[in-house]
């Protein structure tokens, strides 16, 4: 070969690093002996990367059962002994057909089917928003343990700030069980120390409160300081003791009853606990999947536990682990055939879709206040008050410019009296006898309706 046949543009190492790459896949470890495992190659490929026929050395074959096969770091594959020859010191072996496949194959159709995210992911709530946020800053932090950049460790504090903003202190919850679980999961030949992880940890926090500030700042010069106060020290303190009224106190063990509904379906499915996947985890589970579960677990049982001494409780709280339920799953299900993984998905979207389709017909109906919304709009030009406790549903479905007033049962006399020509929307278990109505729909808990402010006056004598 001459000079000029040489490729002048790339670096003789980007060279090698390409041969070792192409190389790499191709060289397999054999487990087949009491000591250290044995190298084999691949020599005719079937059914992808992880199917086909290894050849090694004959003398490092010293059973002829129970023999796997490693590639690329990954889960050891079971692989069958097809012949040997002494005198060349050659032994052929046929990776299984049907190897499990690797875990990422598995978490699409294991995050589409979980019946949680099916159910949560068409809602409009702060936490699917959450869930985004935090698993981008995790996912800052993860290449930040293996780069040291600190420009990953601002990015995550970026994600981190805009958790806050989407619904509070909590992000550090979500995120936190994750980061001081680093000390367990890093690779110790490959990952950053720990005292400079957390270092950029703390860098992150510090860009996590600019953004906060960006945004608390002026809104404290624009509403007041009972505002803020109110907004964050009351409601994080109140959700937490269960003082706020709409704070949604449980007991502790809440949420230790819903945990297993995060692997719905996947816990009913038979093949799942035919493969006995604890056992097939603790003697196949490579380094790398070792780590992973490492980290994936502190986050989801911290996440659980942390929630359960919290009073305020609402199931859509935990929404934001279940990327890590998604992971843990595909971890276990490493021996269900992808093929029962997507039907089961499929039948959990399709029955979901079939109940919702009911529920629209039947029970949602009473969630529906859109006649109220729409009854409201068409007279928004006369004064409403809301008499009972207001969430500013009829504002938002009305698209109203101004806000309702809200009153309680002894000022209804006294707003009707200031607005004769106004309307009070009011919440009844049952429709009062005698009353005079302008406008009644049932919902969750009996019936919203609404009385002209007239109606409402002290009758003259």
């Amino acid at each position: 070969m001459s000079r000029s046949d040489v490729p002048t543009s790339a670096p003789l190492d980007d060279l090698f690093a390409d041969a070792i790459e192409r190389a790499a896949v191709s060289v397999v470890s054999v487990h087949a002996r009491t000591r250290l495992p044995a190298t084999g190659t691949v020599w005719r490929a079937e059914n992808g990367a992880s199917g086909g026929i290894v050849v090694t050395a004959s003398h490092t074959v010293e059973r002829e059962e129970e023999i796997t096969v490693g590639i690329g770091g990954g889960t050891p594959i079971p692989a069958t002994l097809l012949g040997r020859d002494f005198n060349t010191d050659l032994a052929v072996l046929q990776i299984d057909e049907t190897p499990g496949s690797p875990i990422d194959e598995r978490v699409a159709p294991s995050r589409v089917g979980n019946l949680v995210f099916a159910i949560y992911a068409s809602l409009i709530l702060f936490d699917i928003l959450l869930t985004v946020f935090v698993l981008a800053a995790l996912l800052c932090y993860i290449t930040f343990s293996k780069s040291g950049g600190m420009r990953l460790a601002l990015l995550a504090g970026l994600f981190l700030g805009l958790g806050l903003l989407t619904k509070g202190p909590v992000v550090l919850l979500h995120a936190g069980w994750a980061v001081v679980s680093y000390p367990l999961w890093r690779d110790r030949q490959a990952d950053i120390a720990p005292g400079r992880f957390f270092a950029g940890v703390g860098l992150s926090l510090v860009a996590m409160l600019v953004v906060g500030l960006a945004w608390l700042v002026p809104t404290i010069a624009q509403m007041g300081s009972d505002f803020a106060y109110s907004l964050v020290w009351k409601q994080a303190a109140g959700r937490v003791t269960g003082t706020l009224k709409a704070a949604h106190a449980r007991p502790f063990y809440f949420y230790l009853l819903l945990f297993p509904l995060l692997f719905i379906p996947w816990i009913f499915s038979p093949h799942l606990w035919r493969s006995r996947p604890l056992a097939l985890w603790r003697e196949k589970a490579s380094e790398a999947d070792r780590s992973a579960l490492l980290l994936l677990v502190p986050w989801a049982l911290g996440v659980l536990l942390s929630f359960s001494l919290i009073s305020g409780k609402q199931p859509h709280y935990l929404v934001p682990i279940l990327p890590a339920v998604v992971l843990v799953t595909a971890c276990f299900t490493t021996k269900v055939p992808p093929a029962a993984i997507r039907i089961g998905a499929v039948l959990t979207v399709a029955a979901l879709c079939i109940g919702q389709g009911i529920a629209w017909k039947t029970a949602f109906r009473r969630y529906d206040l859109t006649p109220l919304a729409e009854f409201v709009r068409q007279r928004q030009d006369v004064p409403w008050a809301f008499s009972g406790d207001y969430q500013a549903q009829i504002t938002f479905l009305a698209r109203l410019t101004k806000p309702l007033d809200v009153i309680d049962d002894a000022g209804e006399a006294e707003w009707s009296a200031l607005h004769p020509d106004g309307y009070v929307i009011e919440r009844f278990g049952k429709l009062p006898e005698g009353a005079e109505l302008e406008f009644s729909i049932p919902v969750e808990k009996g019936y919203l309706s609404v009385q002209s402010a007239r109606s409402l006056l002290p009758k003259a004598p």
